[in-house]
């Protein structure tokens, strides 16, 4: 299916919650209708459940509206500067322009890819809306701060500035700015925006339910399952090695969960090497290639996760210890032209900041954001590097040649 039709139908469907809400009111309905036998009771009763159906239809629909005539007031966090979180802010705002909440504008691309903050204050200054307003001083970055009371710090004038309700929508960037703002500290809507696995990390409870009335946060369940099970099905291994922080967001970035579920599954065994968390990236990058060489020659495959090697601008020389003991790797993110076997292709945005988009405006139209769709499915799309097949002595299968969205020779 489409990603354009995919999100249509989620735009059509009412969430699991609010089926379980009508079902159940639905019970109630037919228990007096059976107890008191009133047919007056069963017009009436009928109308009100049709009323709350169309109700809930109105509320996921996108278009613009003001807040009682004024415009909505959007924030941002994030837990420091990342490469994805300016596309991914960039993008939902011009996805935001396509469905007529923002006035059609050319956003310029700024010198520093990461700064979140020099796109954000531009936004604030330059968008024409009727409905929106980017709050330029409800930006913040904790710059990756570990420190748990100085994030407490941090934290404190931004529940404070929260719960005056000046801002109407919050955007969480990250896995950290998610699990910053998944908590009654404020009531304030939030939406979690590229985050690798919410539900790993605790930010939301349930897949179909964050747990809170006023968070939602995109996951895709199956996302790192089914690159493990299609890694497997080309090099059927034994025992695979991964490198992660070993805390709850250190093993969320790894998906941790989903190979832990293949790996019950096909047989095989996880060999894990741990990493500190560290903003410094020499020394991540000395960590991760001290653990390829440790496990090198324990390992017949390797996991190249994101937030350990994958992103690397080093990335040759942390894969030199697993191509000299010939040890296929499969990327869970990029790395694939520089080195890394298999992989998937990066979205590149349009089709999530869609997702985002949408529901961006059901919230501001009225939806809860805890009653919405949190399910999203990512493309995949298999990219493949021949050279290094070609080291590792893998002749892949003309199947496989065909399967490859990008094929790097």
């Amino acid at each position: 299916m489409g990603h354009h039709a995919l999100l249509n139908n989620q735009q059509r469907q009412l969430t699991v919650r609010q089926v379980m809400i009508l079902f159940e009111k639905l019970v109630v309905l037919l228990y007096n209708l059976v107890m008191i036998k009133m047919t007056s009771l069963l017009c009436l009763l009928l109308w009100l459940l049709c009323f709350e159906v169309l109700a809930n239809k109105a509320i996921t629909s996108t278009k613009p509206k003001t807040n009682n005539g004024k415009k909505w007031r959007l924030g941002y966090l994030e837990g420091g500067s990342y490469k994805d979180y300016p596309p991914t802010l960039r993008n939902t705002v011009m996805s935001l322009m396509e469905i007529g909440w923002i006035n059609t504008t050319t956003i310029p691309k700024f010198k520093n890819a990461k700064d979140s903050k020099a796109l954000w204050l531009w936004l604030s200054s330059n968008i024409r809306s009727n409905f929106i307003e980017f709050v330029s001083d409800a930006h913040w970055n904790f710059e990756w701060e570990l420190d748990k009371a100085k994030i407490d710090k941090l934290l404190k004038p931004v529940y404070k500035r929260l719960n005056l309700k000046d801002v109407d929508l919050m955007l969480a960037l990250g896995t950290r700015a998610g699990k910053y703002l998944a908590n009654n500290k404020h009531s304030t809507n939030t939406i979690v925006m590229s985050a690798s696995d919410p539900l790993q990390a605790k930010v939301i409870q349930h897949a179909h339910d964050s747990g809170l009335d006023h968070l939602h946060a995109l996951v895709d369940p199956d996302r790192y399952r089914l690159q493990i099970e299609f890694f497997y099905k080309v090099v059927p291994f034994k025992r695979l090695g991964i490198s992660y922080i070993n805390t709850d967001v250190g093993r969320s970035y790894a998906g941790l969960i989903a190979i832990s579920q293949v790996a019950k599954e096909k047989g095989f065994k996880i060999v894990p090497c741990f990493i500190h968390d560290s903003i410094d990236d020499d020394k991540l990058d000395q960590e991760v290639l001290a653990c390829h060489k440790k496990l090198a020659k324990k390992v017949d495959a390797y996991y190249i996760t994101q937030l350990a090697g994958a992103h690397s601008k080093r990335l040759t020389q942390l894969l030199g210890p697993l191509m000299e003991q010939k040890v296929p790797t499969f990327s869970q993110e990029g790395g694939v032209k520089e080195g890394i076997l298999l992989g998937l292709a990066r979205d590149n945005f349009t089709h999530v900041t869609k997702f985002y988009a949408n529901t961006i405006s059901k919230i501001l139209r009225g939806a809860k954001p805890r009653d919405l769709s949190q399910i999203y499915q990512y493309k995949k799309s298999l990219v493949i590097n021949l050279a290094t097949a070609a080291k590792l002595g893998i002749t892949p299968s003309m199947e496989l040649l065909r399967l490859a969205h990008k094929v790097y020779k």
